[in-house]
């Protein structure tokens, strides 16, 4: 657990404490609010993120500029093809 906020603390330029006690500030939070404005500001924050996304498909493309390289999304219910 403390290497990925260490991780996430490195990207965002803070220390991984600070990182952690964000973290747990929101989820003791989040009972307060209405699940809107959860939601909304979860979204808000993901979007933010898509330009830096987009640049690093773009950067991780071998050669060919046309075709940008897709990251690997990783999630339960996903089926590998076989």
């Amino acid at each position: 657990m403390l290497d990925w906020f260490r991780a996430l603390a490195e990207r965002e330029g803070r220390g991984y404490q600070t990182a952690m006690n964000a973290a747990l500030r929101q989820y003791t939070q989040q009972a307060e609010r209405p699940l809107h404005e959860l939601v909304r500001d979860v979204i808000r924050e993901e979007l933010q993120k898509l330009p830096d996304l987009v640049k690093e498909m773009w950067q991780a493309t071998p050669g060919d500029m046309n075709t940008p390289t897709v990251p690997e999304v990783s999630r339960r219910d996903h089926v590998p093809s076989k």
